[in-house]
């Protein structure tokens, strides 16, 4: 007798590349401040400037993109355990958004 095996689940996708709109942009940001807890958020100015620390204010931090103030905003946090990492680039009407799941 020839026992069937299920198949294992897939494994939760750890990189994901996609782009945002404004009102994706605002929704990640209101999803990360509702369900997840930051561990760290850097911002950078331009091309030629050092990234630098946010002061916290993650919400700052968003809102800063998507006004084109600062080029680019990585951000880490934890949800349910699982430590991710987001980078957004903002670029012309669109944000592109690289999610990484980091090892512990």
């Amino acid at each position: 007798m020839t026992h069937q095996t299920e198949p294992a689940p897939a494994p939760l996708q750890s990189f994901l590349e996609g782009h945002l709109d404004a009102a994706g942009l605002q929704r990640l940001c209101d999803d990360i401040l509702l369900h997840a807890r930051v561990v760290r958020c850097r911002n950078k100015g331009g091309a030629a400037s050092m990234s630098s620390e946010s002061d916290g204010d993650v919400r700052e931090a968003f809102g800063l993109l998507a006004a084109g103030q600062v080029r680019a905003l990585q951000i880490q946090y934890a949800v349910e355990g699982v430590l991710w990492s987001d980078t957004l680039v903002h670029h012309g009407g669109s944000t592109r958004l690289v999610r990484t799941k980091l090892e512990a």
